[in-house]
């Protein structure tokens, strides 16, 4: 891929910083933990959060 292939988008919704991020194996969902105790749930192509999980209580010991 190319860098003229690539984009970027600036995904907006946590209050809190964010600590974690995953793509899905398709890469077509990304998931974010935050500071704030929640978990977003991303549409890439769309940038639109799909769900919130709320109440983790902390970071991922792995």
């Amino acid at each position: 891929m190319s860098p003229q292939d690539k984009s970027s988008k600036t995904l907006e919704g946590h209050s809190g910083s964010v600590w974690s991020v995953v793509f899905s194996p398709d890469r077509s969902t990304l998931a974010s933990g935050s500071y704030n105790e929640t978990v977003r749930v991303w549409n890439v192509a769309t940038g639109q959060v799909e769900q919130t999980l709320e109440g983790h209580s902390g970071q991922s010991a792995a």
